[in-house]
């Protein structure tokens, strides 16, 4: 098994974009601290930031549609496989 797990922010539909850019730029700075990063590594956390929402947005969108593969599994073969990527 290859499991992932990630976090992230969610905001209502229509959030003004000065404030979806405040929420997002504060949380890539929270993951560049070092001190951060290093009380994460402890347990094994990798601290990788989104390079925007639009891709964490497409993130998600992609786990999603692995996530239905693997609950729904391929009637032909079996589950041969079951992987959700981390954001990137």
């Amino acid at each position: 098994y290859d499991v992932s797990i990630w976090y992230g922010f969610f905001l209502p539909a229509g959030t003004p974009r000065p404030v979806v850019m405040k929420l997002f730029d504060s949380t890539v700075k929270a993951l560049q601290d070092q001190k951060f990063q290093e009380l994460m590594a402890k347990d094994g956390t990798e601290t990788p930031a989104s390079k925007s929402p639009e891709e964490f947005t497409a993130t998600l969108t992609d786990a999603e549609g692995e996530r239905q593969t693997v609950a729904t599994g391929d009637t032909t073969r079996g589950i041969q496989h079951c992987r959700v990527r981390p954001p990137r």
